[in-house]
């Protein structure tokens, strides 16, 4: 397993101008501290969103490469959207998925899927190619460049080590957010 904020610094190290959406919880806290810019929309609820939310930007935004990261409990909520970007196949956009096999964020209870669900294999199952799960950092880094480097609808499954120590939310309000992320794209159209 890769720690969590390992992960986020060599995922920050790979992204430039991408537009990022994080689902709530633990993905948002640590990409506002490992990466904070206007470029990111921070979901603070509800869970499962990201994958969606991510989606729209991209068939809205098809000249900008767009990722969200999701949880593993979050994507669990919302296995239906990966058919749904199975079938728009977006060739801009990376669906990453941070699992650590507990809802992190609401309690620390154990997952259903807790070393059952291979979502990779789920995600490939419903058409998203190319599709991998990583556990250490040299194939994370890896995985990540190919992926960025090739303008494909992917995902990206990365088992991640649960937190040993609380962590803060980002003091910013959920129109702040939204206005920064709004002021980007249109920057960047």
């Amino acid at each position: 397993m890769i720690d969590r904020e390992e992960a986020f610094k060599i995922l920050s190290e790979f992204i430039s101008d991408e537009l990022v959406v994080t689902g709530i919880g633990t993905q948002t806290i640590f990409w506002y501290q490992v990466k904070h810019r206007q470029e990111n929309l921070y979901l603070l609820g509800p869970m499962g969103l990201a994958p969606a939310v991510g989606l729209g930007i991209a068939l809205a935004c098809p000249d900008k490469r767009v990722i969200a990261i999701e949880g593993d409990g979050s994507l669990l909520m919302a296995l239906s959207s990966l058919a749904a970007i199975a079938h728009s196949r977006p060739k801009n956009f990376l669906l990453i998925c941070m699992d650590n096999g507990i809802y992190e964020s609401g309690g620390k209870g154990i997952t259903v899927n807790k070393g059952k669900t291979d979502f990779a294999k789920t995600a490939q199952g419903v058409g998203i190619n190319p599709s991998k799960s990583v556990d250490n950092l040299q194939s994370l880094k890896a995985a990540i460049r190919e992926m960025l480097q090739k303008w494909e609808c992917s995902f990206l499954h990365v088992k991640v080590a649960p937190l040993k120590t609380p962590i803060r939310p980002p003091d910013l309000t959920p129109p702040e957010i939204k206005y920064q992320f709004l002021a980007s794209i249109r920057r960047n159209r």
